[in-house]
């Protein structure tokens, strides 16, 4: 067996295309041998019968490993947006619904934009520890999963890969937190007869069974219910306010009222369109990672018909039920769709728990040194993980609040300022700009260079910081301790309210 350090050479890779002199490589064309390769060795042998052939194809129905370009586009669609798609209209709420819709569709395509630096980065540090004969495992794959810091800390540094880190994990840990929150508040609108802190408890309870999922190459059926769950729920909601009659009233249409109002419902944005955190994992589990930025530009247009038109029919409806309520569902009138909506939408927080637990749980196996064991030695090392997320969501029940203090903590450092540093970092010298393993934005280089690119990304890093990481998490979290201080920690039963929506 080789060890870590020993170059290995994937052969199928090797018969196909050869390093020039230089040492370029062709990653598409690595990439393209990768995925035969998968296809004919699922699970490491290979498929010498029709019934084994059949369950290649099908086994990614069937909880199997897969690598589609459909299977990113699912995991990015379902993973981005779920449970914060019932705060946006809060969001709107508070950032006034003007100023919601432009930093929606601005926020929007800048995450798409930063989405493809990091699959560049990503396919950079690929090349790289090809040419080094250091990515291939025994078995043709990457030797093992690809994590956001591990490439910043290969490409700009360990202090850099140290601090995406430590943002990765507080990011992660705040959705997964969030999740268990969303769960317990859905809940609540569905039976509020049960307080949601026994919701609570009940739901961390059922997502402890996260850990039983291997990678994110085994979620596709997951995927799909989980976007069951989020287009069901916007256009129930669109449909439920045009029947209710949409309007333009002052109140639906008024500017923010604070700044600590702006800044919080900003955060909320922050969220929804800064998902970044596990796309390195998504891009990993693809069987041609460099058709991730197709594949998330794609992902992003479903993603804004999943926050836009709710959100905005909802403040046009609903408008003063919508500011008081950090989850929608408090502010529209109960119903037997609604229950639907309640129930799949549970089943998509299930689901994204198992999506942002992934990158803690490879972080974790990899610093006890046990991931590359079988995965029934990694379940009982998950378990601290998911137990931790269950504690923090009981204590901190704090819908909305929360989503917003998670936003400005780590998400415009991670989906915003991060992957725009490190790419200026990565390509500022001009050998590596030559060196480039895949082209960026062709369209711009050919009319600002590598100078305007350059110049755009310390834009977007300088803006993300100030207005995101500076503003945004100082009003989100005056905000949260005002929540604190009013309900207090374990607090039985946040923003509960008399059942005259309830029946």
């Amino acid at each position: 067996m080789a060890d870590d350090d020993s170059p290995v050479k994937h052969p199928a890779v090797d018969s196909q295309y050869d390093l020039d002199v230089s040492g370029k490589i062709d990653i598409a064309e690595a990439e393209e041998a990768e995925a035969d390769k998968f296809e004919l060795t699922r699970g490491g042998g290979a498929y010498d019968d029709k019934w084994k052939g059949k369950w290649a194809k099908w086994q990614g129905w069937l909880g199997g490993a897969s690598g589609s370009s459909f299977d990113g586009w699912l995991t990015t669609t379902s993973s981005q947006i779920g449970q914060i798609m019932l705060s946006i209209p809060n969001a709107y709420a508070k950032m006034g619904l003007a100023a919601g819709l432009v930093v929606s569709v601005g926020s929007g395509f800048i995450s798409v934009y930063t989405l493809i630096l990091l699959v560049h980065l990503y396919e950079e540090r690929k090349k790289r520890l090809i040419l080094a004969g250091k990515w291939y495992g025994e078995k043709g794959a990457g030797k093992s999963i690809t994590q956001y810091h591990e490439v910043v800390g290969y490409l700009c540094g360990p202090f850099l890969g140290g601090v995406t880190a430590a943002f990765i994990i507080a990011n992660v840990l705040g959705i997964t937190v969030a999740q268990v929150v969303a769960c317990s508040s859905d809940a609540y609108y569905w039976r509020a007869g049960i307080d949601k802190r026994t919701w609570a408890l009940i739901f961390g309870g059922i997502l402890q069974l996260a850990v039983l999922v291997p990678t994110l190459r085994h979620t596709r059926i997951i995927n799909i219910l989980g976007l069951v769950g989020t287009t069901y729920t916007v256009w129930w909601i669109v449909i439920a306010c045009a029947t209710s009659g949409l309007g333009v009233s002052p109140l639906a249409t008024r500017a923010p009222q604070s700044l600590q109002q702006f800044y919080t419902g900003f955060g909320v944005l922050l969220v929804a369109y800064g998902g970044h955190c596990i796309s390195f994992e998504v891009m990993d589990g693809l069987n041609m990672p460099k058709k991730y930025r197709r594949i998330g530009f794609l992902a992003f247009l479903y993603i804004f018909v999943l926050t836009v038109p709710h959100s905005t029919a909802v403040q046009l409806t609903y408008p003063t039920n919508n500011a008081k309520n950090g989850n929608v569902y408090g502010a529209l009138p109960h119903t037997w769709a609604m229950n639907i909506s309640i129930f799949l939408m549970i089943v998509h927080q299930i689901c994204a728990f198992i999506y942002y637990n992934a990158p803690m749980f490879y972080m974790w196996e990899k610093m006890l040194g046990i991931h590359t064991s079988s995965l029934w030695i990694r379940i009982p090392s998950r378990l601290p993980i998911t137990l931790l997320a269950w504690l923090i969501g009981v204590a901190f029940p704090f819908y909305g609040t929360l989503n917003s203090v998670i936003g400005a903590l780590s998400g415009p450092v991670i989906s915003f300022a991060m992957p725009c540093l490190a790419f200026n970092i990565t390509y500022w010298k001009k050998k590596s700009r030559d060196e480039v393993a895949l082209s960026p934005f062709r369209w711009m280089i050919k009319y600002t260079g590598w100078n305007g690119i350059f110049a755009f990304n310390w834009f977007v890093i300088i803006f993300y910081l100030v207005n995101g990481t500076g503003l945004s998490l100082f009003y989100s979290i005056k905000t949260f301790v005002q929540a604190v201080n009013q309900y207090k920690f374990f607090a039985q039963c946040y923003q509960c309210t008399p059942a005259v929506l309830h029946g």
